[in-house]
């Protein structure tokens, strides 16, 4: 008994269920989020996308934009240190830094926009949007934003323009309606990194409304 124990019969407003998450759940869990890389995790969503809960799909978002962002990091680090030999050799012209880093995150962005598999998984999110809890919800927005301004992987190069809008227009409306259910329930971290997804991208800020807040 007692006020704390979650609800019965279904996922809450929390993302709770009644049994828990299964044995294979945490397990798939663990795999996701310890995924060497972009590509390690991607195949584990194309081979187990159906096995999927919403845990493990906000678990593949948010590892995902953690993976290529340390990708593009790698290339950026090794594509200096090639110039700093270049130019030991004589060879080669001093760049900034930022354009280093600017052109991996490119880089890393275009390959995963089109790679087949990131569909599956934007597709994913929106069948389990409506069992996120407060924390997965801003977790997932947070990705999203991450891939589309900060990697440009996103909208994803293997769909129509066409299907692209509907699709997205349709994910923001799910995500805008979970933050209007979840909110009361997120601190102030989850309300500020879900608030600041918005800016990242456009299609989640116009239809998040205030009163969600």
């Amino acid at each position: 008994g007692g006020t704390r124990r979650r609800r019965e019969g279904g996922a809450s407003s929390k993302g709770s269920y009644p049994s828990g998450p299964s044995k294979e759940h945490v397990r798939l869990n663990g795999d996701l989020a310890h995924a060497r890389d972009v590509d390690a995790l991607l195949a584990i969503v194309d081979a187990r996308g159906d096995e999927m809960n919403a845990v493990n799909v906000a678990t593949a978002v948010n590892s995902l934009w953690k993976q290529a962002k340390r990708e593009a990091r790698d290339i950026a680090r090794e594509g200096r240190r090639d110039l700093r030999q270049g130019r030991r050799r004589g060879e080669g012209h001093r760049r900034g830094e930022t354009r280093d880093s600017e052109a991996a995150r490119d880089r890393v962005g275009a390959k995963l926009s089109h790679d087949p598999r990131l569909p599956k998984l934007l597709r994913l999110v929106r069948e389990k949007v409506d069992e996120l809890h407060a924390r997965a919800v801003s977790g997932v927005m947070h990705g999203l934003g991450v891939l589309h301004s900060d990697l440009r992987a996103l909208p994803t190069s293997r769909w129509t323009e066409r299907f692209e809008k509907s699709f997205t227009a349709k994910l923001a409306s799910a995500l805008s309606s979970r933050v209007e259910t979840t909110a009361a329930e997120m601190n102030a971290q989850e309300v500020a990194i879900a608030y600041n997804a918005c800016a990242k991208y456009d299609a989640l800020g116009e239809r998040l409304t205030p009163d969600a807040w």
